[in-house]
């Protein structure tokens, strides 16, 4: 919370000079110096305010022997020193001013936003000093201004997604945990999908290198202003060879410039799972810190490495930046409710949201706790707090931790399936000659597993993470060995029968139905509404859980609707159904709306009390409504009714397909993520960037410094 007036105590060894403006902007008027001595105060107003170059902060009062003009017509002695500013906390540099007046201590959920945000049932807890305008700036958007929980909703997607885990480089489960208040992203020099094993909380996992000795890495991207008091990694004495013995810290402005700040020998002599200290004491903030494994115990080539560590100087750490919300118009096109927001709006929007998510975090595993101990049903009541969830830190902790709960040990040996892909390929290019479709992949493989299990035993598909081959393919008439790369191939051939990506191509497989999205060029589906194989979709779900657990992927695109149904999110006609029928959204939206003259001109004698389904078959509304016309005064009854057909069209499908996937990944677990985190999971992350491919690449005979 603000306090209405702080004070910053100077730390320089010698009088220094501040740049004092008429606004918190470089480019604003300067009209003078600020010259204060060490440990000299000053006060500022208490309310935070951030751009991308650092903290501002509003001068409330001051001595005129301080200040040094340029150019102020009236005499010095006489002037008001209020409402100039000064940057305290510069992002990139030590500052040398501190604050030192007493933080006001938030517990508890005793905090903003009782009168408006439906997040949390919050309320102010006032105190002296508070700073009320700021406060109230926080409660609640300015009056007029349009913004509800679904923009609350967005924000918080937005603010993930640019400052948080979303930007993270890691692979596996897990996304940055703690070192979220210090970096922005980490990355590694190979295995990059363990590499969220260095921060997901767990002391059993850990990050294991694969290449050259001595060429192995771990590159952490600061955050703006962190300065580093202490370094350190976890290593364990038991992994012998894999024990690293020397550790370089670099660090820089970027990998291009790049200076050694410590060499550590000798770091193998430490307690088993230690924490060993590689780097501590630092003054500067660098914008890329690289730590380097030159050398392993026994000359081993590459290492283990369970955790990265980070202790940062408190009151270097600086707020979201401004900056980040000007022109949403053109920033936010994916977040099309903000885009017609105003830019100090949204800034104060999001310092709420984020005080709130800091306070939340702090009280996370006694929430969590407490929902679990009252069953599922219940806790499915934390659902409210998922957008918050997304700028916790401590959220991944508590998943693994879920995932630990109910992982099974890996199975002693994998299952055979017998897969001919020639009359695979023969059935996807011709459905209609194979019309129970048992040559396509996914019968084949659905079939030989089906024969495994009931001979020998389940399969639990909870396995642990680095688990990553769930059955052996033999390849009729090819003579391929299968050593990964068949069963991925399998997988992937299943995840495009299901949903075929070329939308040229008839689906081969009854399971799934392509629907006309509202987003033109884009093919989602939908299961069929027809299709009573319920065995089926749960083994399709059960698939879709392994791929969360491991790190194998089946790409299913499937309409937003169905993702929310399987985790159990709210769903809704207007913001939802889009994706399945836009055509059947918009006539339902002109029917209500539409006079009795356009009513019987357009519809009357045509609309009955009848609806198609995805399907294409049509079902009566009421008894005989093929034979009964809708009236004018009745259409209101009929868009409600074809409303809610069409939203449960397939809802016994999606729920088979859930109970599948609740056999692997347990509810509770589920109630933590937003859907497009669990398709992400699911099916891989559809935007492959400049850097996702730089990661694929494998480095022969030179390290990523060379100029080659």
């Amino acid at each position: 919370m603000f306090r209405k007036k702080i004070q910053l105590e100077c730390t320089a060894q010698i009088q220094t000079p501040f740049n004092v403006y008429i606004s918190p902007d470089f480019g604003s008027t300067q009209v003078g110096f600020l010259y204060l001595h060490k440990d000299e105060l000053i006060s500022v107003d208490g309310e935070e305010y951030c751009t991308k170059d650092g903290e501002w902060f509003r001068l409330v009062g001051g001595k005129a022997s301080w200040f040094k003009l340029i150019d102020w017509s009236a005499p010095t002695s006489s002037k008001n020193f209020d409402n100039l500013w000064i940057m305290g906390l510069p992002r990139n540099t030590v500052p040398i001013l501190k604050c030192v007046s007493k933080p006001v201590a938030l517990t508890s959920l005793k905090l903003i936003d009782a009168d408006y945000s439906k997040l949390l049932p919050l309320s102010i807890e006032r105190y002296d000093g508070a700073h009320e305008a700021a406060i109230d700036r926080l409660r609640s958007p300015p009056k007029g201004t349009v913004w509800g929980i679904d923009h609350d909703e967005e924000l918080c997607k937005y603010l993930e997604s640019s400052i948080s885990s979303s930007s993270v480089a890691v692979g596996g489960l897990g996304g940055l945990g703690k070192l979220k208040e210090f970096v922005t992203s980490l990355e590694v020099s190979t295995n990059s999908d363990d590499a969220g094993h260095l921060t997901d909380g767990d002391p059993d996992s850990y990050w294991e290198s694969d290449g050259t000795a001595g060429a192995h890495w771990i590159r952490l991207w600061m955050k703006p202003g962190t300065v580093i008091t202490k370094l350190a990694v976890r290593i364990s004495r038991n992994d012998d060879s894999y024990t690293p013995t020397r550790i370089v810290v670099m660090g820089g402005s970027s990998t291009e410039s790049l200076r050694k700040l410590a060499d550590v020998s000798g770091v193998d002599e430490r307690d088993t799972n230690a924490d060993v200290p590689i780097l501590t004491g630092s003054t500067e903030h660098y914008n890329v810190v690289e730590i380097r494994f030159k050398r392993n115990r026994n000359d081993g080539i590459d290492c283990r490495v369970y955790a990265v560590v980070i202790h940062s100087t408190s009151e270097h750490t600086i707020g979201v930046s401004r900056d980040l919300f000007l022109e949403p118009r053109k920033t936010m096109m994916r977040y099309p409710r903000l885009q017609l927001s105003e830019t100090d709006v949204l800034y104060r929007r999001a310092q709420a949201l984020l005080r709130i998510s800091h306070v939340l975090d702090s009280e996370l595993n006694f929430v969590i706790s407490y929902f679990q101990s009252r069953g599922n049903s219940v806790f499915s009541s934390l659902s409210v707090l998922k957008p918050l969830l997304l700028l916790s830190t401590s959220r991944w902790s508590l998943i693994n931790e879920l995932f630990k709960r109910v992982e099974t040990p890996e199975p002693s040996d994998r299952p055979k399936v017998y897969i001919n892909r020639r009359l695979a390929m023969e059935h996807r290019a011709d459905p209609s000659r194979d019309p129970t479709y048992k040559n396509s992949v996914f019968s084949q493989v659905y079939e030989s597993l089906a024969a495994e299990e009931r001979v020998n035993r389940l399969l639990s598909y909870r396995w642990s993470t680095k688990y990553n081959q769930w059955w052996e393919c033999k390849f009729l008439s090819e003579g391929i060995i299968d050593q990964g790369g068949g069963f991925r191939d399998s997988l992937a051939d299943i995840a495009e029968e299901l949903n075929p990506s070329d939308s040229s191509q008839s689906v081969p497989l009854p399971f799934f139905l392509r629907v006309s999205s509202a987003d033109e060029g884009s093919d989602f589906y939908i299961p069929n509404p027809s299709c009573m194989q319920f065995a089926k979709f749960v083994w399709i779900g059960k698939l879709m859980g392994a791929c969360f657990r491991g790190s194998e992927h089946c790409v299913l695109s499937l309409s937003a609707l169905v993702w929310k149904q399987l985790i159990c999110e709210t769903v809704s006609w207007h913001r939802d159904y889009p994706s399945v029928d836009a055509a059947q959204v918009k006539l339902l939206d002109e029917i209500e709306a539409c006079d009795q003259q356009t009513f019987d001109d357009v519809y009357a004698g045509s609309l009955t009390w009848t609806t198609t389904l995805s399907d294409g078959k049509v079902i009566d509304l009421h008894k005989n409504g093929a034979f009964s016309p809708v009236k004018y005064s009745e259409r209101r009854e009929w868009c409600a009714e074809v409303l809610r057909v069409r939203m449960n069209e397939c809802v016994r499908q999606i729920e088979a397909i859930r109970r599948g996937l609740l056999t692997v990944v347990p509810q509770p677990l589920l109630n933590l993520l937003t859907w497009e985190e669990v398709e992400k999971r699911i099916c891989g992350d559809p935007e492959v960037t400049f850097e996702a491919l730089k990661k694929c690449i494998r480095l022969e005979d030179m390290t990523p410094d060379d100029n080659q």
